[in-house]
């Protein structure tokens, strides 16, 4: 009888430390699919910076338009459906010897003019990044997966 009571307090103490052990998985995971997100967001970033400094002028900027209230930025309807104004970083950016991302969901970013408090017009540069476990509903809201958003500044030498 001794011995099926230690058994009993051996097994609950060997599934609490499963326990234990999957949900400190889970957290390392969550942390990953998170840091991942963070560097595709930042890839995007810096491509888009690339894009705009270039001299061709062939990467879309939104214009700051009189009285507009929310940026294009904030708005789910900027990124997602078919009035979408965020472009998409291409596939080959992405997957390269340098950059081994492998996503379903390819980060995109959007550039638009913002004036400054000092009358002085800048671009703000949105970049988003997912994990590789990003999946979003038909809204573009995330239903499993992290979404990682960065944004910078940009003052072009051209007088904007």
């Amino acid at each position: 009888m001794l011995a099926l009571v230690m058994l009993l307090i051996s097994s609950l103490g060997a599934t609490a430390l499963l326990r234990q052990a999957f949900g400190t998985e889970r957290v390392a995971w969550g942390a990953r699919g998170q840091l991942q997100a963070q560097q595709a967001a930042e890839l995007a970033l810096r491509y888009c910076e690339q894009q705009l400094l270039r001299s061709d002028g062939a990467w879309p900027v939104q214009p700051l338009r009189a009285g507009q209230v929310t940026s294009h930025w904030a708005q789910a309807s900027s990124w997602t459906g078919p009035g979408r104004l965020a472009r998409s970083v291409p596939a080959a950016v992405m997957v390269s010897e340098q950059s081994p991302f492998r996503l379903l969901s390819l980060p995109d970013c959007l550039a638009e003019e913002q004036a400054l408090a000092d009358g002085a017009t800048v671009l703000l540069v949105t970049a988003r990044g997912f994990s590789p476990d990003y999946h979003a509903n038909a809204q573009g809201r995330t239903v499993a997966g992290s979404v990682a958003w960065m944004q910078a500044w940009l003052r072009l030498g051209d007088g904007r």
